[in-house]
């Protein structure tokens, strides 16, 4: 059975919250179990009370929430949600959680916390991501193998080398975090992340350049390709005319691509992005002949 529905209004104590819900528990033969280390923790302690419980055959850890939603307060909570997540009770258990507050609970929580796909997926990604707070420019290629293996969890399989990752990348966003139209405000911005990394690193195993991920102001806030090469030559020129220092450089950022694409890109916009790039490499290099180098 479901848990049942209690009324939270501002401006209740959080023991007398707690007593509703856990009456309201024993109503339906609901056995919850009131984790006390965290119930005497603060900040929590004065505005939370936290539960486990077998609702509807699932572990499911149960929230009760008064006060107001401040940043701090949310910041800490999510923490010790993704500590719970992270480390279930029992080993190995699939977690469901349920919220009930006396204020309307934040977007961001439902993406983190919901009964969806993408939910586990961006908790995991948080750890890796941290929100792209800090991000550098040499970690994007760890947050792309760590994508590949979030996706590998799912029953996707993908690669940096693979030939159809692109379709595949693009079917998995469109699919689940597109066509779920999660509000601005819940943005699962740690899965993106890491997903535009996995982008980037499928781009660059196609370009016939030298690439590396680097930090640019122009493509801020997040890290960018940065894509190097000669001069092509204007048509008539001997190749020895050129200098041998002279190297142009061209920027691309595959996470803001996949950012695009989470919202309201077009379905082929990662293919028509890549072959976008793929002109201008060649507007800008020529044919590109030389070894690829791919420098972290």
């Amino acid at each position: 059975m479901p848990l049942p529905q209690v009324d939270i209004s501002p401006g209740h104590e959080i023991e007398a919250a707690a007593s509703k819900l856990e009456a309201a528990c024993r109503q339906e033969g609901i056995l919850l179990i009131s984790l006390d280390g965290l119930n005497r923790l603060e900040p929590y302690a004065g505005t939370c009370r936290f539960y486990q419980a077998t609702i509807d055959h699932e572990q499911t850890i149960v929230v009760v929430i008064v006060g107001e939603w401040t940043n701090d307060f949310l910041v800490s909570l999510l923490n010790i949600l993704l500590e719970i997540r992270t480390d279930p009770d029992p080993p190995g258990a699939m977690l469901r959680f349920r919220f009930l507050s006396s204020h309307a609970i934040p977007a961001l929580f439902a993406t983190f916390f919901g009964d969806h796909l993408i939910a586990p997926l961006e908790c995991r990604a948080a750890v890796l991501a941290r929100f792209g707070d800090g991000l550098q420019a040499e970690e994007c290629t760890r947050l792309g193998a760590a994508a590949a293996q979030l996706l590998k969890g799912e029953g996707i399989q993908t690669g940096f080398a693979d030939s159809e990752g692109l379709r595949v990348l693009s079917l998995f966003v469109r699919k689940e975090i597109r066509a779920r139209r999660f509000p601005q405000e819940g943005t699962p911005m740690n899965l993106l992340i890491c997903l535009g990394a996995l982008y980037g690193e499928l781009i660059r195993s196609r370009l016939p350049c030298e690439s590396r991920w680097a930090m640019v102001k122009e493509y801020m806030p997040w890290p960018c390709l940065v894509l190097a090469g000669k001069p092509a030559l204007p048509q008539g020129s001997a190749a020895a005319g050129s200098g041998s220092g002279d190297v142009r450089r061209l920027g691309f950022s595959p996470i803001a691509v996949l950012f695009q694409l989470s919202q309201e890109g077009a379905d082929d916009l990662l293919e028509t992005s890549l072959r976008q790039l793929e002109d201008r490499i060649r507007q800008e290099f020529g044919e590109v002949t030389q070894p690829v180098t791919r420098s972290r």
